[in-house]
């Protein structure tokens, strides 16, 4: 880290809400980037857990408390709650002005909910991101780099099967599991929109259902992108599978399965050749949340999810995925 950095970092002050294991994480990362920041959350179990692993400030009795109690506001914020707090605390957050803030994915849970945050951010004039940190995989940013721009890409194809037997269901309330494509899937399926450019045209079939998911278990489906490129999809979440992405173009194929690693298919071989990668701060901190966090507290966010964008992806793109109302 260069002085200059350094003293930037120095004017910034950073709240993190959550202290569960992706509250932590965040919180080691500002720690390595010499960021000062304040771990909120409500429980005294929760902050005791975190105090273990960090060596920051604690703070248990959840936000409002903490906001009352609070003379200075933070430059930034990240919301890593559980899913179906996130838009509540964002809308807190917003409503006592904080001007920069990264939420946890999916962001909430409908339109609505996104809505009322875009509509007050616009207001108070914060800017407000989505954290999906599949976007800053080190295989993923090479994948980037390796295709260049999209008129490279010929078409592209993605799985996001989830293994539902695994799933606690016990652990998450009914929105979140009713909601699962948006809860968890759409991190896969962000990233292959986010890589190949979002769809214009998608067309979807839904089939099956679970106890705790019941508008389907058995995804298919095709389209093309706003630059023409057609792709196809597939999910069957009673059957074996995982999360993929391959990306074809004139040359290669350009597999993600799985996603921390890069494998490629050249032309006229039927060899799988691993891709090699700089992935040091991917084994160093969670997957992709370095690059993230950085970005974000740099307020330079080229790859980071706008409000408004996941807005449009709810209607246009997940919603359609799984034939949901608004």
């Amino acid at each position: 880290m260069t002085k200059k950095e350094l003293h930037k970092n120095m004017n910034i002050n950073v709240w993190i809400i959550g202290a569960g294991n992706i509250g932590i994480e965040y919180a080691k990362i500002l720690e390595d980037l010499k960021i000062e920041y304040t771990l909120i959350t409500r429980s005294v179990k929760s902050a005791n857990y975190a105090k273990k692993s960090i060596n920051a400030e604690v703070i248990s009795g959840g936000l409002i408390k903490y906001i009352e109690n609070t003379p200075t506001l933070a430059t930034h914020a990240i919301v890593s709650t559980q899913i179906n707090f996130l838009s509540e605390i964002t809308i807190q957050l917003l409503e006592i002005g904080i001007q920069n803030i990264l939420i946890e994915k999916p962001g909430g849970l409908s339109i609505k909910e996104l809505c009322e945050i875009d509509n007050l951010a616009e207001e108070k004039n914060s800017k407000v991101y989505i954290a999906y940190n599949r976007r800053y995989f080190s295989s993923v940013l090479k994948t980037i780099e390796i295709v260049k721009n999209r008129n490279n890409i010929t078409s592209f194809h993605f799985e996001f099967t989830e293994w539902s037997h695994k799933i606690n269901t016990s652990m998450y309330p009914k929105e979140v599991l009713n909601n699962w494509i948006i809860s968890n899937s759409s991190h896969l399926i962000d990233l292959a929109f986010y890589i190949c450019g979002s769809p214009k045209v998608l067309h979807s079939t839904v089939k099956g259902k679970l106890d705790w998911h019941p508008t389907g278990s058995i995804f298919t489906g095709s389209g093309e992108t706003g630059d023409e490129i057609p792709f196809t999809y597939f999910a069957n979440w009673i059957s074996p599978g995982r999360w993929s992405l391959e990306i074809l173009t004139k040359t290669e194929r350009i597999i993600l399965r799985p996603l921390e690693t890069l494998k490629i298919q050249k032309i006229d071989s039927l060899t799988l050749d691993e891709y090699p990668i700089d992935n040091v701060d991917d084994i160093n901190y969670k997957p992709g949340y370095f690059k993230q966090t950085k970005e974000f507290i740099n307020n330079s966010n080229p790859n980071l999810l706008t409000i408004k964008e996941q807005i449009n992806n709810f209607k246009n793109i997940y919603y359609k995925i799984y034939q949901q109302e608004e």
